[in-house]
């Protein structure tokens, strides 16, 4: 059986993200590689890491924007769900209740290129970034 999606999109991958106030002052920043993934598991590890910074650093009530309409969808649906995921969609479910998640956006990468750029040096990054000013 032939598979639908391409082995070449696995790749080298990072996250990287930009906690900003709604004033659009920006209050951290992380970067880091998370493996050879395909495209949709790194954003939903991207999503995973915004959390997990949130909780770190006490931020609540939080939108978080991501460029992955389909990782999204997954998160803001329990159906449709893949099952290879699982497991990383029940800790999000959980950790967006732990800071009150407001909710998971959609946006064009091009809306936010400064967290697209991390998120693509993150993919050879030896140490990540993981700072809140």
């Amino acid at each position: 059986m032939k598979s639908l999606i391409s082995p070449r999109l696995r790749f080298h991958t990072g996250t990287g993200g930009i906690l900003r106030y709604c004033s659009r002052q920006i209050l951290g920043v992380f970067s880091s590689a998370v493996g050879v993934l395909w495209a949709y598991e790194a954003e939903l590890k991207a999503i995973l890491n915004a959390l997990i910074f949130c909780k770190q650093f006490q931020v609540r009530n939080l939108i978080i924007e991501s460029d992955s309409a389909l990782t999204v969808e997954w998160v803001n649906s329990d159906q449709n769900r893949p099952w290879k995921l699982n497991q990383d969609l029940i800790q999000l479910d959980m950790r967006m209740s732990d800071v009150g998640c407001l909710g998971v956006n959609h946006i064009y990468r091009e809306a936010n290129n400064h967290a697209d750029k991390l998120a693509k040096s993150g993919a050879h990054r030896a140490n990540r970034i993981w700072a809140k000013f």
